[in-house]
């Protein structure tokens, strides 16, 4: 943990002292002895927020181990001690360490996770919730989580489907996050030098794409309406229905050619841009067709038998015609008390 940093290091050692700087922010000491935690440097009060000690560092004390506040005795913390120099709220965190009366190490623990070990997806974890990576958040996303919802439900390929959220995260490898990475130097834009290529400006905002965005009527509103990011292009989009489907098969059009350009020298032309997304979503239907909308109506129930009221006398009847013979019969019945029925003999009439 205290290693010097090499530059001459291989890229394996280089990694290992650059993860090392999460460890420092979110690793916690546990107090044993306190003889190798320092008490104004290392974080080990009992606070995720606050950590470390903020009163005023004391004269000749800059060096101390967080041993001479404990009563080398009692093994329990000095309190005229912990009162006197610090803030009341500090004091009280303190106080609050349990302390083993036997000689135990301190220990550096990790308190993110139960069993206190580090591991790489607690520390994930960790700086997604300290401070938000811009690759992996951004603030309006947040206030509208519906939209990924109507992402994952267009008709359109899945592939189709990762690419929108992929730059709507902003995590697509354009230039401005490739920087950010310090796999390139510069981050403008190669047709329009004046700005750096970023997810809204690669998919929409480049004068390169002009003829596409502003020949069909569909998309007048890209010239008119400007947006920050491509997150906010995609939201109004999707919640105005700005045919979805067709705006996300064009922008991967654009990027699947952005990348056939740099990997091969199969000309791709910009005018094929549309016509390949349109293929792209005809070929998709066809193979998905949208399953018909069924209205069913509901059952109606047959009538169901009921005795009546005390006070009433209800009589059924039913009837039968025999066209043989050419009779009539009809029989009745009416309940009994509520309980029995009484039926009447049947009668037989001549039609």
């Amino acid at each position: 943990m205290e290693a010097p940093d090499n530059l001459s290091g291989s890229y394996a050692w280089c990694s290992l002292l650059k993860g090392r700087e999460v460890l420092w922010r979110g690793a916690r000491w546990r107090v044993g002895t306190g003889e190798t935690i320092k008490v104004w440097d290392y974080p080990w009060l009992p606070s995720l927020e606050h950590p470390r000690i903020l009163s005023p560092i004391i004269d000749g004390l800059q060096d101390a181990m967080v041993d001479c506040l404990i009563s080398p005795t009692s093994r329990s913390w000095d309190r005229d001690v912990l009162f006197g120099y610090f803030a009341p709220m500090e004091a009280d965190l303190i106080v609050k360490i349990p302390l083993s009366p036997t000689k135990v190490e301190d220990k550096l623990i990790w308190p993110h996770v139960p069993n206190g070990v580090y591991t790489v997806k607690s520390g994930y974890r960790f700086l997604v919730k300290d401070k938000p990576d811009p690759l992996l958040y951004h603030p309006s996303q947040g206030e509208n989580p519906s939209i990924w919802s109507c992402i994952w439900r267009l008709s359109v390929p899945n592939k189709v489907k990762n690419f929108l959220w992929k730059a709507c995260k902003e995590a697509l490898p354009v230039k401005k996050n490739l920087v950010r990475r310090k796999v390139l130097e510069e981050d403008v834009c190669c047709h329009y030098k004046l700005k750096a290529e970023d997810g809204y400006h690669a998919l929409w905002d480049c004068s390169e794409l002009s003829a596409i965005w502003e020949t069909d009527v569909m998309w007048l509103f890209c010239r008119s309406k400007k947006f920050s990011n491509f997150f906010e292009l995609a939201r109004f989009i999707l919640e105005n229905d700005k045919q979805p489907e067709q705006f996300a098969s064009i922008t991967w059009t654009i990027w699947f050619r952005r990348n056939q350009l740099c990997t091969s020298n199969k000309p791709f032309p910009l005018s094929q841009i549309v016509s390949s997304a349109k293929q792209l979503l005809q070929e998709f239907n066809e193979v998905h067709p949208a399953a018909p909308v069924q209205n069913y109506s509901p059952q109606q129930s047959r009538p169901k038998w009921e005795p009546p009221p005390l006070s009433l006398l209800k009589i059924n009847f039913d009837g039968a015609v025999f066209r043989e013979t050419e009779e009539l019969m009809v029989r009745c019945l009416h309940p009994w008390r509520r309980r029995s029925s009484f039926h009447h003999p049947q009668t037989k009439l001549k039609l």
